[in-house]
């Protein structure tokens, strides 16, 4: 028997799945060899055929994969772009805005008149000025206000302080009539009759000092203050005119000045040109005292009228804040508190420019005064000093 040639045509074998596949039947050939081969070469045909449509498969994924890649790639080149301009865009206008700003302050400066910035420039300065004026004069309107007041209690203080030592004064008299009318020795009535004449002068004096000067204080009355020219009231005028109404004001505040400083003077120079003196005469009876022990019983009513008067006075420098400086003895020398009236030679270092004895006594003001840090010394202490041979 023989073998029949089979021809299969790889075009017409349909690689694509059915849904019922037909089965082909081969006749078995194994015997033959040309057959054997045919069939070898129809399956390496049919393999082939497979790999073909997958590589078409897989080329087909890979060509939809590059195509988005390049869309997604397209979209974000698009977007920079965009951004890009509009960047460019931004930096365009913000250049145009510093070119017009340039522009406009280039302008401003070619506006500006140099004369007009030097007058402000002198305004801030005048404006300092008047803002330092206008504090320093009512500080000083203030302080002459209360020593306009200071004035007229002194005077008030005054006159009382002489009514109660004239009253005293009139009450030793009486006392001092009614010794002088019993037998007294010569000695003790001729001691008498001189402390009767130092007390009269100090009524003589004290009664003076209220007649002739203390309606300079009682009668004092606050005298019209002239008014600062405000800043409001200048700021708009020219320069020179500002300058000129900067002159008068500084004119307004040193009248002012002047005029507390007056009123200061006048009232310290009352106390130690008329009411010091005073108390210096009664200080004087009291150390007088102390060496005439023999007289006896004459002594006690005259002591007693001393001791009265400085109480008085004292009291009444208690009223205007007026205090005397303590000095003890053994004290070290303040050239600030203390007058030297004398020197007392020792033989000991440890006393050298110590106090050795109170003269004349010394008072302060003790409340402010002048802006000082430490209280204003009226009058200083008279003391003798211990100086080191």
């Amino acid at each position: 028997m023989e073998n029949e040639n089979i021809d299969i045509n790889t075009s017409d074998v349909d690689l694509k799945p059915k849904e019922k596949e037909e089965v082909i039947e081969i006749p078995a050939v194994s015997d033959d060899p040309e057959v054997e081969c045919i069939i070898d070469a129809n399956e390496t045909v049919v393999d082939e055929s497979k790999k073909e449509c997958a590589k078409t498969e897989d080329s087909e994924e890979s060509i939809v994969t590059e195509d988005a890649l390049i869309e997604n790639s397209e979209i974000q080149n698009t977007e920079i772009t965009i951004e890009t301009a509009f960047a460019g865009q931004d930096e365009d206008e913000n250049q145009e805005k510093v070119d017009g700003e340039t522009e406009d302050k280039t302008e401003d400066k070619a506006d500006i008149d140099p004369e007009e910035e030097l007058n402000k420039v002198k305004k801030q300065r005048i404006y300092q000025t008047f803002m330092k004026d206008i504090i320093e004069y009512d500080k000083l309107k203030e302080e002459y206000k209360e020593w306009i007041l200071k004035s007229k209690l002194l005077g008030i203080e005054t006159r009382k302080c002489s009514e109660k030592v004239c009253d005293e004064i009139n009450k030793f008299l009486e006392i001092a009539k009614g010794l002088q009318e019993g037998k007294l020795d010569e000695k003790i009535e001729s001691f008498l009759e001189g402390r009767i004449k130092g007390i009269k002068l100090i009524e003589k004096m004290i009664n003076n000092v209220v007649k002739n000067n203390l309606s300079d204080f009682e009668q004092l009355s606050e005298e019209e203050i002239a008014i600062l020219s405000s800043w409001e009231s200048v700021k708009e005028m020219d320069v020179n005119v500002i300058l000129k109404t900067e002159n008068q004001n500084y004119n307004i505040i040193t009248s002012l000045k002047a005029k507390k400083d007056s009123l200061i003077r006048n009232y310290f120079k009352f106390i130690t040109s008329d009411i010091l003196n005073i108390l210096d005469g009664v200080r004087s009876g009291i150390q007088f005292l102390k060496q005439k022990k023999e007289v006896g019983q004459v002594l006690n009513p005259v002591e007693d009228i001393y001791r009265s008067l400085e109480r008085n006075f004292m009291e009444y420098f208690c009223s205007i804040n007026i205090q005397k400086i303590k000095v003890c003895l053994g004290d070290r020398f303040d050239i600030n508190l203390h007058e030297a009236f004398d020197l007392e030679e020792t033989d000991k270092v440890e006393l050298n420019e110590k106090i050795f004895e109170e003269i004349r006594d010394g008072f302060i003001y003790s409340e402010p005064l002048f802006d000082m840090d430490s209280n204003y010394v009226i009058r200083s202490a008279q003391v003798i000093v211990y100086k080191k041979k």
